[in-house]
């Protein structure tokens, strides 16, 4: 009797149990992607990670919640491709305005959404001056961008010609947009032209068009990992890196021994380099090149005398590593000039904080345990070595140590502190005192062993 009623019941309890879970099988799932502020590097990683795990999670939708004045065109690039790869449905939503390289992003979705408000356009790239103000970048960039805008909006149906307005300030289209003026469009405006598919307002005016109101709508967040690069590759902040880094080496090189001023620029350096590294602008090549420059420069500092082709190449070999861990590998002369830019204005502002420490730093009340501040008076017995009357110039000795430009020598059988005009005298070379100047002694080495 048991088997039987187990028999009538199980199928029973089958079909009530997939009756109360149909709803949930078929509600929607929706992913939705957050592009807001800045668009750079960093941005770009997270937003291809994210629809990539959309697809792999089973998800219906991917919604792009765009508001943004822009940023780098490379990053746009890299987000315009991913979305046009992706395989799911894609609705941009302009929640507030989509300019510059957001307006790529946003004309690359399947469905385009504009909040009651909204603007999207003005798209012309555009590169910061040596005073800081915004210039217009060269045609060559003009082209390439509008060459993206145009083939964007024709991957998904919409005017070319409009989008390519928005990049161009030459193009003139008869009751749309004069000549040399950039084109940006209200939200009705783009609705009319075709470049929107709905306004509405707000997101519970989307959730209704879309209906989505028995969906399930999942916002994806950076990772700690994500969001540390996308602040780190900044322009500011990756700027204020180089400027920290640049004046924490300066005082490292000149106390002796590693301690924290050559710490903070490890780290400072390592936080550049890293950040930049992981969003494929900066690689081996950018990392051996500034290291190469840096090592160079400590052997030019203190082992190589003088100042020739190590510490030259030294400077070259620094530039062009963080130059180029700035520009992106199809990046042209615009972004070239921009990293560029940044690098000058960050050693200016590392040359700036560089020469208050020297001027204020010492006189700091904190800086008491630091800096010794008791001086040696000569009407307490303290002196220094003058030599100014002892008319010493002419004089002749041997070196007793290399002098790099500075060493010891030993004159008339005393041991005196003496430095060359620059050049690198070796031990044991015999030598003639030049110049002397208080207790500075300037030698000269003798050509002739047999020159008095």
């Amino acid at each position: 009797m048991s088997k039987c009623l187990r028999a009538v019941l199980a199928p029973a309890l089958l079909v009530i149990v997939a009756g109360a879970l149909a709803p949930l099988a078929a509600r929607t799932a929706v992913v939705e992607i957050p592009i807001e502020g800045t668009i750079e590097m960093g941005l770009a990683p997270f937003v291809e990670r994210a629809i990539e795990e959309a697809a792999a999670g089973g998800a219906d939708a991917i919604l792009l919640r765009v508001d943004t004045f822009g940023g780098r065109i490379d990053a746009a690039v890299k987000i315009r491709d991913a979305i046009l790869r992706s395989e799911l449905p894609t609705i941009a939503w302009v929640e507030g305005r989509a300019i510059s390289a957001g307006a790529l992003i946003t004309l690359a979705a399947d469905s385009v959404v504009l909040n009651e408000g909204a603007t999207i356009g003005a798209a012309q790239p555009v590169q910061i001056g040596g005073s800081g103000e915004t210039q217009e970048t060269g045609e060559k960039t003009v082209s390439y961008f509008r060459g993206e805008m145009r083939a964007t909006a024709e991957a998904t149906g919409r005017d070319p010609r409009v989008a390519e307005a928005m990049v161009d300030r030459t193009i003139e289209i008869e009751g749309i947009i004069a000549e040399d003026k950039l084109l940006t469009l209200t939200s009705h405006e783009a609705l009319e032209l075709g470049m929107a598919d709905h306004v509405v307002s707000g997101r519970r005016g989307l959730i209704r068009l879309m209906g989505w109101e028995d969906a399930v709508i999942q916002t994806v967040a950076p990772t700690w990992s994500e969001w540390m690069v996308r602040f780190l590759t900044h322009p500011v902040v990756a700027g204020l890196l180089l400027s920290i880094g640049g004046l924490a080496l300066l005082l490292e090189l000149r106390t002796p021994g590693v301690g924290l001023p050559g710490l903070i620029a490890i780290i400072c350096f390592a936080l550049f380099f890293g950040a930049h590294y992981l969003v494929n602008l900066a690689g081996n090549v950018e990392v051996l090149l500034f290291l190469a420059g840096l090592v160079l420069l400590v052997l030019e500092i203190f082992v190589i005398p003088g100042f020739g082709i190590a510490g030259i190449l030294g400077i070259i070999f620094l530039m062009a590593g963080l130059l180029l861990s700035r520009v992106a590998p199809h990046g042209g002369l615009p972004d070239f000039t921009r990293a560029l830019g940044l690098l000058i204005a960050s050693f200016f502002v590392t040359l700036v904080l560089f020469l208050a420490l020297l001027r204020y730093l010492p006189q700091a009340r904190w800086m008491g345990g630091i800096v010794l501040e008791t001086r040696q008076e000569r009407t307490a017995g303290f002196h220094s070595d003058e030599y100014g009357d002892e008319h010493l110039e002419g004089r002749t000795g041997i070196c007793l140590s290399d002098l790099r430009p500075a060493g010891i020598a030993e004159i008339d059988g005393r041991r005196i502190d003496v430095v060359t005009e620059g050049g690198y005298i070796e031990k044991g070379t015999r030598i003639r005192i030049a110049e002397v100047s208080g207790n500075r002694v300037v030698v000269e080495a003798l050509r002739d062993e047999n020159e008095a």
